[in-house]
This record gives structure tokens, sequence and C-alpha cells, in this order.
């Protein structure tokens, strides 16, 4: 039986396979920033493997500079030494009171977590507690890391405050960032992480420890949950008058939108776009997403084909409700580059709305009569907020055109009342 991370036999308690797998199972690393990465991860806890200077003398050797990567026997061995003291000494229990730390990264080919822990009392003694790893499935790798991770690690994490390390500055920009605007499935994803108490980390991929992990997976798995949500929501923006079936062949057809997919689907960390792609959605490239049948998504609305986007506007403009409405009625759903330029033009061309719109007529000025006495008709109206935060009073006889002022702290009632009263006892 495997419980929270521990194997219970009839010998006894003992860590189970799944917490050391990902790290025993990982290939031979295949450049010098992977190697750095599994060295990181043995300094991480050297207070925990004996001889690890003698040990890693071989590794540190070929990652020096100059040095050709030509992996050997001589590093084989090496490498299992470290593989081996990692799980065997290296890794402990869950401590309820150690400060916690989940260090995440994701390559093009799979996701990895180190869970760590350092003891407050002496900060140089850290321990592991367990290696994870698995295949690449989205496209939003670097989040997804996150998300993974923290759900993969729900009962050591869940009411307790602890921090997410990774070499991916944006994602502190999306996680505990209201403000953000990213793809569909990173906002799902945002949503189920609002349960954990944690912090973002950025730390340079060089020093991420869990970076050689990424690069070898053992596990594959598909998120049925968020690719649901996905569906559910590309779903509801379809607009009534057309069908899905129709916009997915649309799509498939339009060569702008193929090449967009292709580089949203993109595992390069750099992608090189296209110079149309770029000046036409570079603005909301973070934003964009594709769904499982090859539907482009901004955010929460539906990116329209080329061929489909007039009769979009058309029906939008039916009623001849103006630009405002016209335009507030297609970002409710969709949207496509220079859309608003291409509703203004509709509008603009149609004359039903031109003879609608009669432009904005001023009201003539109509004068008062003249009062025949003083303080027949008086005017009041308040200038202000001054320096000090209070307003001026001002009253003016309409016949002599006498100013009167007072100082009030505001225009209510409690104060105005006794001003209009000490000015009236003088007439």
């Amino acid at each position: 039986m495997v419980f929270f991370g521990l194997k219970l036999t009839k010998d006894g308690v003992s860590v189970s396979d799944d917490k050391v797998r990902a790290l025993h199972e990982a290939g031979t690393p295949a450049s010098v920033s992977e190697l750095r990465s599994i060295l990181g991860l043995a300094i991480y806890c050297s207070d925990h493997i004996p001889n690890l200077a003698t040990l890693a003398v071989p590794l540190w050797d070929l990652v020096k500079n100059g040095v050709v990567f030509n992996w050997q026997a001589v590093h084989e061995k090496a490498l299992k030494s470290i593989k081996k003291a990692l799980i065997k000494d290296a890794l402990s229990y869950f401590q309820t009171d150690w400060e916690t730390e989940v260090t995440v990264d994701a390559s093009p080919v799979g996701l990895a977590l180190v869970l760590g822990q350092i003891n407050p009392k002496n900060r140089k003694s850290r321990n592991i507690v367990k290696y994870k790893s698995r295949k690449l499935t989205a496209v939003e790798k670097e989040a997804l890391a996150v998300v993974w991770a923290l759900e993969a690690l729900y009962l050591y994490l869940y009411g307790r405050k602890f921090k997410v390390i990774t070499d991916n500055r944006a994602v502190e920009l999306i996680f505990k960032n209201p403000n953000s605007n990213p793809p569909l499935r990173i906002k799902r994803w945002a949503l189920r992480l609002m349960e954990f108490d944690f912090e973002i980390v950025h730390k340079p991929g060089a020093y991420n420890i869990a970076d050689y992990m990424s690069r070898h997976p053992v596990e594959d798995a598909v998120d049925d949950e968020v690719e649901g949500y996905v569906r559910f929501i590309s779903d509801h923006v379809i607009p009534k008058f057309m069908s899905r079936a129709e916009i997915i062949e649309q799509t498939t057809n339009d060569k702008q939108l193929v090449e967009l997919k292709s580089v949203i689907g993109g595992n390069d960390v750099e992608v090189s776009v296209a110079s149309e792609l770029k000046h036409e959605f570079g603005r909301v490239m973070g934003e964009l997403s594709v769904t499982d049948d090859g539907l482009v998504m901004r955010g929460d609305r539906l990116v329209l084909p080329e061929s489909l986007r007039m009769r979009a506007i058309n029906i939008a403009h039916e009623g001849h409700q103006g630009l405002t409405k016209t335009k507030g009625l297609l970002r409710t759903k969709v949207w496509f580059p220079k859309m608003d330029s291409m509703v203004c033009d509709v509008v603009r061309s149609c004359l039903s709305c031109q003879l609608q719109d009669g432009g904005y007529a001023a009201q003539p000025v109509k004068s008062s009569k003249f009062p025949l006495k003083p303080w027949r008709n008086l005017a009041m109206d308040f200038f202000g907020p001054l320096p000090n935060g209070h307003e001026l009073m001002v009253v003016i006889d309409e016949h002599s055109k006498n100013v009167w002022y007072d100082e009030v702290r505001t225009t209510a009632a409690e104060y105005t009342c006794p001003a209009l009263d000490k000015l009236f006892s003088f007439v």
C-alpha cells in the first residue's frame, strides 16, 4: 500500500518508488546545461551526500569552459553514484515545520519537479522529498509545469505557504496577477491554483535543479479537465449563425491562421514569427491558444478566419444600431485583426446609418428675464476644491451683479445652510 509517498508493507515503512522514479529512470545528460542541472541538484542537498566532491570530479571536469562534451564510461559511473546518493542519502520524509520549495521546469519534451525543504534552524541543511517528471502534452508548457507540480504535491502543500521556483520570468507575470490576460488554458490553470498560498521566485535555467529531469520525462498524461473547459468556452462563443464545423473548415483553409497555429504550438522557446503575423498578431500573441479541433482563441474569444469576418460584421450590423453597439456585439464573442477599422468602414458606408445620425446640435442660448429689483433672482454655485480641501460658495445677485462668497467645508447641506443663513441675515 502506498500513501503520502510512503510504501506500507509487512516489513515496515519505506519510500515509494514513485518518489524517485523520475530521477532513477532519467537518461544520460545530452548537454552541459543538463549536466549542470544534475550537479546543482546534488549541491542542493550536499550535506547528506558523503564524498560528493570526490564522486563528482569527472562530471565537473566535463562542464569546464573549453572542454568538449564527450560522455564516457567514467562519467556514467559517476552519474550513477550521484543518483544513488540522491535517492538513498538525500531523500527524506516531509517535515511539517521546515520551509518548503517546489522547483519546476519545462523542456520541449517534458515537465519536472523537485520538492525540497530547508531547515529553518540551519539553512544549509536541505532535504529532497520527491522527484517527479512527465512527458509534455500542452503548448503552454511553463505555466503547465507549475499547475502540474502543485497538484501532484497537493498533500504536501495544501494549507501552508511555500515558494515556487521557475526559470521562466513570464510565469511571475501570469499567476497571482489579476491584471494579466493570458490564453484560455492558463486562465483555467490560474483558477485551479487559487487554493494554494505560494510565492513565485525566478531563478535562471542554468541553476534549475529540475532541468535535467524535464528533458528525460518518464510519465505521460492528458489534462482532460482543462481541455473540457477550453471546449466549453469555445462552444459558447460560436456565433449562432455559424456552425463549429464550418469555422473549423474555413480555419483550416486560411493560410494565415494555419501558420499562426504552427507558431502557437511550437515547442521552441524563441519562435521566428513571419513579419505579417508579427504585425497583426504580435501584440496579442501571449493571449492566443488552439483548441483540440483546431480553432484559434484569443482569451475567451474566437479568432475568425478571413472568409467569415465580413459576414460576422454584417450580421452584427443588422438593425443599424450604430458604430459602438456593433463593435460591442462582436467583441462579446469574436476577434480578428483590424476588426474595429472594418466595422467603421461598414457603418460609415451604410446609408441608413448616416441618415439616422443627425450629429450633435448645440442648443441655442436662452437668456433669462432681467429682474426688476435686487434680490429677486439669485444664482449660486461652488468653486473648488481649494488647496485645503474646502469649497467656495459663490452667490450672485442677477440684478445688481454683486457677488458674495463664503468658504464651506463641503457642499453638504449641514455646511451650506448655515452659510446662507449668515448671508441672508445681512439683507
